[in-house]
């Protein structure tokens, strides 16, 4: 068996730990190497009025992970030589703003379109399930954009709206009867389907957040459907199996779309779209983002994933041909990251894994960890300890990270948990447990001994 003794429930303690910490009220989780699930477990409610189990057979919505399907989708297409990447928007929409006039298809698979994030959770007090699509692309195109195009990296639902209607133009398909009469029906996920916040759906979750006060409740706003085109995609771990071996296996594209899709973005003057520069942000700092998928790398390897907002993850190491599917009841922010989580669970299958060669014996130093936590959580980190362009990129970050981390409470105990040797110097990974949950921290040091890169995860 692939799977040591022991490792199983090693992972279930961290699971059952995290869930009690960021009070997540339901999760199911599966692990897949080759193609085989080698782990998989529900775990909490999927209604708390009810006290109803979550199981293998639970429907989620999946909310931001659907936008690897539309992605999935406009590149069917490319495939098919029906559009090209290239083509400029217009060329499928009419009456748009003239300073869209720039912007690509390519330009909206990465997010680097200039086009803002949502648009709106209401207009005039009204909620968008009030709304048809049309309704909706009738007020997302009276937005200019917010930078111009390919400038950089900037998140965009609206973008990936734009690009359902595209797909419907350039395909003659109703987007939402494409997706289950080419992907759904065809891999056998019999139990994936647009949620319609009105329909009776068998085993349908109920979506919650925490409060400021701590309190779990239930999000409304996550219990609708914005209109045909922002209908929540409703599935269940099993069905997300299928799925998850359907891109492994090249089912849907070939497997040189599927690299295409995995290599990282650029914007102006070449540069590789970065959560740390573009988002300011050090947790996932060393994330970029390619066609619908996000990129990264985790314990020296690389990793290809997406979140969405009410608690889901897919994330998979190609290299290790190892997956981990992740879907919760729980709106992720502020202080529960499904990527990260499911990063977390990857990396009780990924230790032995990594090229012994490059394994460093040397022990940590956990007490100068703590220090530059301190630091951090401050402010006022010592720019000595950083390389002198990573730290001018650092201080952009801070604010953010004393945002992020006030939520997570004190610091209980630091592990390093993993040490490797890289090209750019000696990567350190500390396992970080704070009152209310987990964090990793990876510190890269070169040859002079000073930090150029920290990402948490």
């Amino acid at each position: 068996m692939w799977a040591q003794t022991g490792r199983a429930e090693r992972v279930e303690a961290f699971v059952e730990k995290e869930m009690k910490q960021k009070g997540i009220p339901g999760l199911v989780f599966a692990v897949i190497k080759n193609n085989e699930v080698i782990q998989m477990k529900a775990y909490g409610y999927a209604s708390l009025d009810h006290a109803v189990p979550v199981t293998t057979k639970t429907v989620f919505p999946l909310a931001s992970i659907d936008k690897q399907i539309i992605a999935t989708c406009i590149m069917m297409l490319h495939e098919q030589s029906k559009l090209s990447l290239e083509d400029p928007v217009y060329k499928y929409l009419d009456s748009i703003p003239a300073s869209w006039k720039n912007v690509k298809i390519k330009h909206l698979l990465s997010h680097t379109s200039g086009l803002g994030d949502d648009p709106l959770e209401n207009v005039n007090g009204r909620g968008f399930d009030r709304y048809t699509s049309e309704n909706i692309y009738k007020y997302i195109r009276k937005q200019e954009l917010i930078n111009p195009v390919s400038q950089q990296f900037l998140y965009s639902d609206a973008g990936f709206f734009i690009l359902q209607r595209i797909f419907e133009k350039a395909s003659g398909y109703y987007y939402p009867d494409f997706i289950n009469e080419n992907i759904f029906v065809p891999l056998g996920m019999s139990k994936t389907r647009i949620l319609n916040p009105v329909e009776v759906v068998e085993g349908r979750s109920v979506s919650y957040y925490k409060s400021k006060e701590g309190r779990i409740l239930i999000n409304n706003f996550r219990q609708i459907s914005m209109g045909p085109h922002f209908g929540d995609i409703g599935t269940t771990i099993e069905d997300m199996v299928k799925y998850d071996v359907a891109i492994n296996n090249n089912k849907l594209l070939k497997r040189k779309t599927y690299q295409l899709m995995w290599t990282p973005a650029t914007v102006k003057d070449n540069r590789v779209v970065s959560s740390l520069v573009d988002e300011r942000t050090l947790f996932n700092a060393d994330a970029s983002y390619g066609y619908g998928w996000e990129l990264g790398r985790f314990r020296g390897r690389n990793v290809v994933y997406h979140s969405g907002f009410t608690g889901t993850s897919i994330t998979k190491f190609p290299d290790d041909k190892l997956s981990v599917l992740l879907l919760t009841n729980l709106t992720y922010r502020p202080v529960f990251s499904p990527n990260a989580f499911a990063k977390q669970i990857a990396s009780f299958y990924l230790g032995e894994e990594t090229n012994s060669s490059s394994m460093i014996n040397k022990p940590c130093d956990d007490s100068s960890v703590t220090s530059i936590l301190m630091q951090l959580e401050e402010g006022k980190p010592d720019g000595s300890l950083f390389e002198t362009h990573f730290f001018q990129k650092l201080t952009l970050a801070l604010t953010d990270y004393k945002r992020k981390i006030s939520y997570y409470g004190g610091v209980n105990n630091i592990e390093c948990v993993y040490t490797v040797r890289e090209k750019s110097g000696v990567r350190h990974t500390f396992m970080v447990d704070f009152k209310n949950g987990t964090l990793f921290y990876n510190f890269i040091f070169d040859k002079k001994g000073v930090i150029n890169e920290l990402s948490i995860q």
